[in-house]
Parts: C-alpha cells; sequence; structure tokens
C-alpha cells in the first residue's frame, strides 16, 4: 500500500484553513487549527505529515491519522471519514482491525521439537559474530531445531509481544539455507511477523529501530526489529501506543531510501526522529561489544 494522500487538496477541498509557512511549521508538514476542543492554544499548532498524513498538536498533544483528524474536526464516524478521505489517494490506516491479540481461539506456539541447549555448531556461530552464547539465550530465550522441518540446522529466536510468544523465527547457521531467516506461516502464527516489532517489550521512551534480531542482540534493550527493511502500519500503530518520546533508525548503509521513508512516518507522532548510520560497519549486528555500550550511551538507552 503507498502511504500517500494529498493533504493540501483534501484541505482546500474541505476549506480548512491551513498555512505552510511560518515558525511553527517544519518541511514536508502543513499546519492547521487544533480540532481537539481541550487544547489551551489551537492556532496553527496542529502539524499534518504531507508524507503520512499523520497530525499531531504541539500545545495539547493530540495525535493520530487521518481519520482520527476527520472524525474529531467534523465529529463524524469513522466510516464518513473513510468517505471523505478516499478521493485523495492511498494512506497509512492504523484503525485497529482484528487484533489477533484478542483471539482467544488462537493456538500458542508450539515449541515442541525445539532444544534449549545449544549445540557446538550454534555456539560456535554466535562466538563469530561477537555474542556471547549463554547471555543470548538466557536474555532472548532462543532455542535449536535439530531436525524439524522446516526450521531444520536454525537458531530459533521467540518474537514475544505483552510477555507471549508470538511467532518466531528461525536462522540458518549453515550458510546453505535460502532464505536465511524462516518464519512461522501467518496460519501458524498468533501474530503476523510484519504486524510485530521484535523486543518491542524492553522499550520505554526512547527506540533504536533495526532490521534485524542481531542488531538487536548488539543494541540491547530498546532497540526494535522491523524484521527487513520494510515496516508496515501494524508495526507503526505498535509504536504509536507506547508515546515514545525519541527514535532512532538504524538501518543497513544499503538501507538509506527506507529509513528516510520510516523517519517520515514516525515524524507524525514522535517528537524526535534522527535516521542515524554506523560509519565503520555496514549494520549494527557487526558493532564490538564496546561500540554498542557507547552507543547506548549515546542513545540514553
Amino acid at each position: 500500500m503507498k502511504n500517500k494522500i494529498d493533504v493540501i487538496s483534501f484541505l482546500e477541498d474541505s476549506k480548512v484553513e491551513f498555512t505552510t509557512s511560518g515558525k511553527n511549521t517544519t518541511r514536508g508538514w502543513v499546519n492547521v487549527h487544533c480540532p481537539y476542543p481541550s487544547c489551551s492554544d489551537p492556532s496553527f499548532h496542529c502539524g499534518i505529515n504531507l508524507h503520512t498524513g499523520f497530525h499531531h498538536c504541539w500545545i495539547c498533544g493530540g495525535k493520530g491519522n487521518m481519520f482520527t483528524f476527520i472524525m474529531t474536526l467534523f465529529s463524524c464516524s469513522y466510516a464518513k471519514a473513510s468517505r471523505l478521505l478516499q478521493p485523495y489517494g492511498n494512506f497509512i490506516n492504523l484503525e485497529p482491525r482484528n487484533d489477533p491479540r484478542l483471539n482467544t481461539n488462537v493456538k500458542p506456539i508450539d515449541l515442541h521439537g525445539f532444544d534449549s541447549i545449544l549445540p557446538d555448531i550454534a555456539i560456535n556461530y554466535l562466538l563469530n559474530r561477537g555474542f556471547n552464547p549463554a547471555e543470548i539465550v538466557k536474555k532472548y530465550k532462543i532455542l535449536y531445531c535439530h531436525f524439524k522441518k522446516p526450521f531444520a540446522y536454525r537458531i530459533i529466536v521467540p518474537i514475544i509481544l505483552d510477555d507471549k510468544i508470538v511467532n518466531l523465527t528461525g536462522r540458518d547457521i549453515t550458510g546453505t539455507q535460502d532464505p536465511k531467516y524462516k518464519n512461522l506461516s501467518n496460519e501458524e502464527a498468533v501474530i503476523p511477523m510484519k504486524d510485530c516489532l521484535y523486543n518491542l517489550d524492553t522499550v520505554k521512551k526512547t527506540v533504536v529501530i533495526c532490521e534485524g534480531v542481531t542488531d538487536v542482540w548488539k543494541i540491547g534493550d530498546g532497540s526494535v526489529a522491523t524484521m527487513g527493511v520494510e515496516y508496515t502500519p501494524a508495526q507503526l500503530n505498535l509504536l504509536l501506543e507506547r508515546n515514545i518520546q525519541n527514535a532512532y533508525v538504524l538501518y543497513d548503509l544499503d538501507a538509506i531510501v527506507k529509513a528516510e521513508k520510516l523517519c517520515n512516518a514516525l515524524s507524525a507522532f514522535i517528537p524526535n526522529v534522527e535516521m542515524n548510520f554506523l560509519c565503520d560497519h555496514n549494520d549494527p549486528g557487526e558493532l564490538t561489544e564496546e561500540e554498542a555500550l557507547n552507543l547506548r550511551k549515546e542513545y540514553n538507552l
């Protein structure tokens, strides 16, 4: 889905007063009067991101997507807001839709056939990547699969959300299997992989967003993985729910365009968003222990 809506045309057609310049307006945003009744100073302090359609009032803190904005501004239903937006293009929709976390009929993830004791080949893989196997096993509850298909000869990484295993991925350690990472199918998972953020339970007010699990293992608490360079509305919603104040996007060097796109989306509801890259490494998973510690200090994790 393209995350683009013609915000300016919508505001003009709806006769909503706006400004694209002034001290309170930043590049890529348009400012309108805040629609929230409780706002103490609504005058052009509500910004709408032209890339994503998300809005945020710098005075009262009101925020959300274009659906929320229209429902608040016109005191209308979600259905009517959807009809009003339909002519103006595609957009990110963060409205909850059948949240799997609320589905009590989903079976727990089956860990039968996975071993909590890692064999030498798995231990050596972690050592060669600069990890302490005992620490990684304990902190991230990783397992190993010997023969169970389709996860044979892979390190098993549980995806935990709200203290529950909702999915898992298996990382090939032989160098011969494709793909390197194998996830549960959406039918087997409690929550599809791209509706999750790995390590989210450790996030407080600051988040470092990486691509994969080994990046998270290097950075530690406060970091999450989008499980690839593409993000989804569901993943944005998980961050929106947590009232995060600082976000640092730390993708690999070859993902600058994807990182910038994610930063644009995050800036709609997170006050401080930065796109960072590592000068001496292609990705965070290559950091030394000392470099990772310095990075944590820099981000105040």
